[in-house]
């Protein structure tokens, strides 16, 4: 098999041209304050929402060779069949992104039949519980430590929110996993706190330790919408969203495009008619919103923080220090 370098060598200009997201539940085993999804109605049940069979029909159907991202409000460990979906796009070609919490017990079996080749990064969110409670913090390091250890590209995911900075928890966080070798993405907190709207309320210092060096000003665009704009979801790009269920749609907020099993992608790229994109910044760094600059680099070199012959090969093509 081809190393995970070789893959992205090979196909990285055609590696986001077709991209599905799969969140099939909104359950989650922790309660976190900076949550964006605290605000949303009561999560559904952890169902089955279709057969593992349909589901990854739907993905098929888009391309033989489709980035699939393992997300969504809640924790996509916990839903029943993620194990034998997930076993199941792999052996039909399809590259995996998973984002997790690492709260699941035996993360080890998950992995037994993926192979890293068809990893494209695992996102671990080191969310508050695991900062707050020793027990917790310790399984979250050695998850992480196995995980990579094991030739799977793993970014650490932590989200800025005021409190965590002026707290210290941040800046700790930061300073243990450079400890253990790791680099964290930090990414801003949207929302309000203490009557200020974020991310446009952080101080330049709070600005500085969130981009922790790197290049990202676009994370605090404070833009909310591509409403009017031309967007490529829809016609190589479709999510699976638990409340959206049985429909695969275009987007968070946009139309159907048929039912899991049954999906009939669209011939050309739609207006959006969204007045909010809860997803506005993984929208652009996959290149779907029409004449926004190309900020597929920073996708690929923030989430392979930790592999460094990666992140030289994406340096030396794109002519930007990583």
């Amino acid at each position: 098999m081809l190393k995970l370098v070789d893959k992205l060598q090979e196909r990285f200009d055609t590696a986001m041209a077709n991209v599905f997201t799969l969140s099939p539940t909104e359950i989650c085993n922790y309660k976190c304050f900076y949550c964006f999804n605290k605000s949303a109605p009561p999560p559904l049940p952890n169902t089955k929402i279709a057969p593992p069979q349909e589901i990854v029909k739907s993905v098929d159907s888009l391309s033989n060779c489709v980035f699939v991202n393992l997300s969504g409000g809640g924790e996509p460990m916990l839903y029943p069949d993620t194990l034998e979906i997930s076993n199941m796009l792999v052996e039909h070609g399809h590259w995996l992104g998973i984002s997790t919490n690492f709260a699941i017990h035996d993360w080890a079996k998950y992995l037994e039949h993926i192979p890293p080749e068809n990893v494209v990064l695992i996102s671990a969110s080191y969310h508050s519980p695991s900062e707050e409670t020793a027990p917790l913090k310790k399984q979250f390091f050695h998850k992480a430590q196995w995980t990579r250890d094991h030739g799977y590209n793993t970014s650490i995911k932590y989200i800025a929110h005021p409190r965590r900075i002026r707290s210290g928890q941040l800046q700790k966080s930061q300073e243990e996993f450079r400890r253990a070798g790791f680099r964290m993405l930090i990414l801003p907190y949207r929302g309000p706190y203490e009557g200020k709207s974020y991310p446009a309320a952080f101080t330049d210092k709070e600005r500085e330790i969130i981009l922790d060096g790197m290049d990202r000003p676009f994370l605090f665009d404070p833009s909310t919408t591509f409403k009017g704009r031309v967007c490529d979801s829809g016609c190589r790009m479709g999510w699976i969203y638990r409340h959206r269920t049985p429909h695969v749609v275009r987007c968070w907020y946009g139309e159907s495009l048929g039912t899991i099993g049954d999906v009939q992608w669209q011939k050309t790229p739609q207006t959006c008619t969204t007045d909010v994109c809860p997803s506005r910044i993984y929208m652009r760094e996959i290149g779907m919103i029409q004449g926004e600059p190309d900020l597929r680099y920073y996708f690929w070199r923030d989430r392979h923080l930790n592999n460094h012959e990666t992140l030289n090969w994406l340096s030396k093509k794109h002519g930007i220090g990583s």
